[in-house]
């Protein structure tokens, strides 16, 4: 095991994981400059049949948000109001929060009972979300989406995402959600995200985990691909496959199950492609962190890097410049790049010393929010 640790190395030991991660082809455009203030506006219940509230699939309440980029759609797991912690995540390119943590929390809440006691807010990017007739339900019977823009719209003046206005994004639902602190939790093109988000509001996070991320420029390959989506079109078929296939790659670099194959072939279908393929520009985008940039970031930070990783210099190199005094890195031996799918065992111990290092233990949660009991739990369960 290979772990370099720019923090005291006797605040984590970690035992780690498998997995690989696929840079995707690039563009030598810089991101975009942010033109104005996100039109971010929570679903309003006085626009609904019955002002009920929605859930998912996993029984997690919903919110949407109406962006310049479409919906955007958060699910959350617990209960805001309870003032206990909270985490929030950001998935990876081409996925969303289901595919990309759900089966994973349900495992650190089995690894170890602390979990139980945070608040998760999963943060879907726009029109990421499934069909309203697909997945999600509403406590009677009103149609999901009789208010508001269409559930998925596609405006073709928007070419990519841009990677600081999704970072605003995240603040105007943390300030309409009333959150205080939060841990930050992103795989991939999301540790981008977070890291604008550091730079900009370091005092809102209580701890910040970047799973494969990266902050240099894109690749030749990025370049060539964002080079024929704007030739092409990203309307073209042939485009289409040769980006989910890529996915695919970028996810999972070694021969695994055809049923996890099957699964998130699945999991594309479901998702918005035009907003996918946007959110891979927007990242393809990306400019490069300085170390300048990086030392505004004053929370601990800890990075993680799959052994295998194709990016593996460069998420070496990032975590160099990240502050030395806040930063923790790990290589995790035989693992890739969504690594929580591939073993997410090792993943929860890393997180779970981390989160100790926080502070966040399963005597001091239960002293300040009493013991979780198994009727609380059943209670969230029949929601």
């Amino acid at each position: 095991m290979n772990i370099v640790s720019n923090m005291n190395s006797s605040d984590i030991h970690h035992k780690l994981l498998q997995e690989d991660y696929t840079a995707f082809p690039a563009a030598p455009k810089a991101a975009s400059d942010v033109s104005e203030p996100l039109k971010v506006e929570q679903k309003s219940p006085s626009k609904t049949v019955s002002q009920s509230v929605q859930y998912d699939e996993n029984l997690h309440q919903v919110i949407e948000f109406f962006t310049d980029y479409g919906t955007q759609r958060v699910s959350i797991d617990g209960d805001l109001s309870n003032g206990r912690p909270v985490i929030m995540t950001y998935h990876d390119i081409g996925i969303n929060h289901n595919a990309c943590f759900s089966s994973f929390f349900n495992l650190m809440e089995q690894h170890d009972a602390k979990f139980k006691y945070f608040n998760v807010v999963h943060i879907d990017a726009p029109q990421h979300h499934y069909e309203d007739g697909d997945t999600t339900s509403t406590a009677t019977a009103d149609s999901a989406n009789s208010h508001g823009p269409p559930s998925i719209f596609d405006d073709d003046s928007i070419e990519a995402f841009d990677l600081l206005e999704l970072c605003t994004q995240i603040e105007e639902i943390r300030s309409r959600l009333q959150i205080d602190k939060f841990v930050a939790i992103g795989v991939g093109a999301a540790c981008n995200v977070w890291t604008y988000y550091a730079i900009n509001y370091s005092h809102r996070l209580r701890g910040l985990i970047l799973i494969n991320g990266l902050g240099s420029v894109a690749s030749w390959r990025e370049w060539i691909f964002d080079a024929l989506l704007s030739a092409v079109g990203q309307k073209s078929q042939f485009l289409i496959d040769s980006f989910q296939s890529s996915l695919l790659t970028r996810y999972f670099p070694r021969t695994v199950a055809k049923e996890t194959y099957d699964y998130f072939l699945d999991e594309f279908e479901r998702i918005h492609t035009a907003s996918t393929i946007k959110y891979l520009r927007g990242f393809i985008r990306r400019q490069e962190f300085t170390e300048e940039q990086l030392s505004k970031i004053k929370t601990k930070t800890l990075v993680i890097c799959g052994e295998f990783s194709r990016v593996k210099d460069e998420t070496i190199s990032f975590q160099r410049m990240m502050p030395r005094q806040y930063t923790t890195f790990v290589l995790m031996p035989s693992s890739g790049f969504l690594l929580t799918e591939s073993e997410p065992q090792k993943l929860c111990s890393s997180i779970d010393l981390f989160m100790q290092s926080l502070g966040f233990t399963t005597i001091s949660l239960q002293r300040k929010y009493g013991k979780f009991d198994e009727e609380e739990e059943n209670g969230i369960a029949e929601l």
